[in-house]
C-alpha cells in the first residue's frame, strides 16, 4: 500500500448506514467523491463454511469502498442508457485472493445486511461472486465512470486459526479455554457487494481502492486482535444477544 493510499484512508470517517454512508462516499459532488468510509455496525454470529466445514464465525461490517465498474463517454447532450454487469453475491476480487470456497448461511443477509443494501435477498445465503445485467440512464455530453458500492466485512472464525494459509491477508489468535486448549482463532476479511450503482461525471470522479489496500488498512493495520481494538472491534456479546445469530 502506497503512502498516498494510507493517507486517503487515514481521512475516511466512520459512518453508519446506508444513507450516512450514500451521503459520505458521493455527497452532493461539487467536489470529487470518496473512494471509501470506516462504518460502524453490529457484530452478528453463526455458521460459515470455510472449505469442507462449518465453523462459528463473528462477523461484523468495517467498511465501504467504490468499485468501478464502467467508463462511459457522450459525446452530445443526449439520454442514454448504458447496459453495465452487475455484481452480486461476494465482489469479484475476494473468490480470486482466497484459496478455498467460502460461504454464509441463509441468515447473515437477513441478519447482518439491515440497512446496508447487500445485493442477496434475505432468503439466500452468499456463496460466490456473479454478474447480472442492468440499465443505468445518464445524461451528456460527458464522461462518466459508473461505480458500484461494496460493503467488507471482518469475521472472526472460531478455532479455525489452521486455514490461515488459505488466506492471503490473515491473522490468528490463541484462545486456549479448559473445554479448548489448543483453540486458535482466524481473522479474515470478504467483500459483498450493495445494489447501489451510481455514475459519477469524469471531474468528480476519484481512484478506487484496491482489494488488498483494503486489507492491509482494515485487517493488517487497523486492527489488533489480541486487544480486540483499532479501527473497529469484535462484538463477542453476540453469541449470546437475541437476534444477532443467523
Amino acid at each position: 500500500m502506497s503512502d498516498k493510499t494510507k493517507r486517503i484512508i487515514a481521512g475516511f470517517e466512520h459512518v453508519e448506514g446506508s444513507y450516512e454512508i450514500e451521503n459520505y462516499l458521493f455527497g452532493d459532488q461539487i467536489d470529487s467523491v470518496t473512494p471509501g468510509c470506516w462504518i460502524y455496525g453490529d457484530t452478528v454470529y453463526g455458521d460459515m463454511r470455510i472449505g469442507f466445514n462449518n465453523w462459528g464465525t463473528y462477523s461484523v461490517p468495517v467498511m465501504a469502498y467504490l468499485v468501478h465498474m464502467n467508463t462511459v463517454r457522450l459525446p452530445t447532450k443526449v439520454k442514454h442508457q448504458q447496459e453495465i454487469a452487475v455484481v452480486n453475491g461476494y465482489s469479484s476480487s475476494v473468490t480470486t485472493s482466497i484459496e478455498t470456497e467460502i460461504s454464509l448461511g441463509t441468515g447473515f443477509v437477513a441478519i447482518a445486511g439491515g440497512g446496508l443494501k447487500i445485493t442477496n435477498s434475505s432468503t439466500e445465503g452468499i456463496h460466490n461472486s456473479t454478474t447480472r445485467s442492468q440499465k443505468i440512464e445518464m445524461e451528456g455530453p460527458g464522461t462518466f465512470n459508473i461505480y458500484q458500492v461494496h460493503i467488507a466485512y471482518a469475521h472472526c472464525a472460531t478455532s479455525a486459526g489452521s486455514l490461515a494459509h488459505l488466506f492471503k491477508y490473515a491473522k490468528t489468535l490463541a484462545r486456549p479455554s479448559a473445554r479448548q486448549p489448543d483453540r486458535e482463532d482466524l481473522y479474515f476479511m470478504t467483500s459483498i457487494a450493495t445494489n447501489t450503482i451510481v455514475p459519477v461525471a469524469s471531474k468528480n470522479s476519484a481512484a478506487p481502492l484496491s482489494w488488498a489496500d483494503i486489507q492491509e488498512a482494515a485487517l493488517i493495520e487497523g486492527y489488533d486482535a489480541e486487544i480486540n481494538g483499532g479501527m473497529w472491534s469484535i462484538d463477542y456479546s453476540a453469541f449470546d444477544t437475541p437476534g444477532s445469530h443467523y
